[in-house]
């Protein structure tokens, strides 16, 4: 029963940070850069009109229409940039809920001391990891020309 309760405790912190990192990526770099399409009514000629008067020719994207993934002007940095902020939150979410997860352990251990030990240990990993993850990105803070942040 606890090796299920903990796989789906870990599921879903896997889960909420991968949306949480993709939401925030998407919502930081296209916040209000969406193209939305418009109603088109064609004339006679082959010509467009949209409802509002708009003439536009036939088949022709509108020019601020954005179609590419990443903006062409992105440079190497900038991609390393944004990954590192993905990683970034989801160490952070992931930090959290072994933190969390070992203090239930702790707490719900009562005379167990495998339990309690078992509950040390991973809260000594988990500062262990953030301390690891604090070198590297340090270190890549140092070799990015601009920083990461």
């Amino acid at each position: 029963m606890v090796n299920k309760i903990k796989n789906i405790i870990i599921v879903g912190l896997v889960l909420t940070s991968f949306f949480t990192a993709f939401q925030s990526i998407i919502i930081s770099n296209y916040g209000s850069s969406y193209a939305f399409a418009e109603e088109l009514v064609e004339d006679g000629n082959g010509n467009l009109t949209t409802p509002n008067g708009n003439n536009g020719k036939k088949n022709e994207a509108p020019a601020d229409a954005k179609t590419a993934i990443l903006p062409s002007d992105w440079k190497i940095e900038d991609i390393l940039n944004m990954v590192l902020v993905v990683v970034t939150t989801g160490v952070g979410i992931a930090a959290v809920g072994s933190i969390v997860f070992a203090g239930v352990l702790y707490i719900t251990a009562r005379d167990n001391a495998a339990q309690v030990s078992k509950a040390k240990t991973m809260i000594m990993n988990t500062i262990i990891g953030i301390i690891a993850y604090i070198l590297m990105w340090a270190f890549l803070e140092w070799i990015i020309p601009g920083g990461i942040l």
